[in-house]
């Protein structure tokens, strides 16, 4: 039985990913937080993982922890994941987001056979006109946030790792991935949350959006973990890869779905509180290097998952 440690377990795309691992048969481990991260964790799953606490900022934690398992692959998730947070913060976004990955690269470096699949971010790339879309994995490299220069500051640790004790990696460039149970700091929570609560009445027909002219890349998360398993399983060779859907969805598009899948009417209002002060206006990805080398590609279609992400805040609010 293959062994698998995940970082972040109990954040969204980790619940996800544990899932995943267990349908193909691992035995899974996994780093969390705070035990307040334990209290939302799918019950369905929580008794086939073993779960440890740790603060990946912490070397000695993560070194304690990796050196007691015996791991076949290690999904680094964990770290800040929102933008405006990393920006707001960047002492704590280096911290955690880079200091974190050295530190569990640094307690593997002597672990032979452990694969190191790291999730970086599609913010790594140059902003690019959208007639220079979509972005492949030979784009340029010029992160326009403080998260995406963490995101490629550790894709950076990987190389040097590999080098300098041969530890096998991958590195993934995930585009927005969305699904039931994300955090409504989100786009298409965050829509489908209001909507929710409208509904229910507990808010006045009126949908608070930010800039919705934006274009972007969205996958569903139950399609990009499985990309994840699959390319760490078929690939041996140290690799970076985008995950997408391939195509760029107009956010009015995405929330006009999101509206025709509601039962009752909806007025807009634009809060300006929610515009980035940088923002490429069109990020489009391609997936065909996955899709060649390990036969990857997305299955769930943009309206299903929405469906299911309104379906989730129906019966949550």
């Amino acid at each position: 039985m293959k062994k698998a440690l995940v970082t972040g377990i109990c954040g969204f795309v980790g619940q996800y990913l544990a899932h995943a691992l267990l349908e193909r048969g691992y035995q899974v481990y996994g780093v969390y937080h705070q035990e307040s991260d334990l209290n939302a964790y799918p019950e369905e799953i929580f008794n086939d993982i073993t779960f440890f606490q740790c603060d990946i900022a912490h070397k000695g934690s993560v070194t304690s922890i990796i050196s007691y398992l015996d791991l076949d692959v290690i999904f680094h998730l964990a770290g800040i994941t929102f933008i405006p947070m990393a920006e707001a913060d960047l002492e704590t976004a280096f911290q955690v987001n880079v200091f974190g990955t050295e530190n569990i690269l640094n307690a593997i470096k002597h672990k032979k056979g452990c694969k190191f699949v790291y999730i970086s971010s599609s913010e790594v790339y140059a902003p690019q006109p959208p007639d220079k879309m979509p972005y492949t994995e030979e784009h340029p490299i010029a992160p326009s946030n403080i998260y995406g220069i963490t995101k490629h500051s550790s894709e950076m640790m990987c190389a040097v790792h590999a080098r300098k004790w041969a530890t096998p990696y991958l590195v993934f460039r995930p585009f927005n991935h969305i699904g039931p149970r994300q955090n409504k700091l989100f786009v298409a929570s965050d829509f489908a949350c209001q909507i929710a609560m409208i509904e229910k009445g507990l808010k006045k027909p009126e949908l608070s959006v930010g800039n919705i002219d934006t274009m972007r890349d969205f996958s569903d998360v139950r399609d990009v973990v499985q990309g994840y398993v699959i390319a760490s399983e078929k690939i041996d060779r140290n690799e970076t890869y985008n995950i997408c859907s391939g195509n760029a969805c107009r956010i009015e598009d995405l929330l006009k779905q999101l509206i025709e899948l509601s039962h009752v009417p909806i007025k807009l209002s634009v809060n300006p509180s929610k515009f980035r002060k940088t923002e490429n206006p069109v990020i489009q990805g391609s997936y065909a290097k996955l899709n060649r080398d390990a036969g990857w590609e997305p299955k769930i279609p943009l309206r299903q998952s929405l469906k299911d992400i309104l379906d989730y805040w129906r019966s949550t609010v």
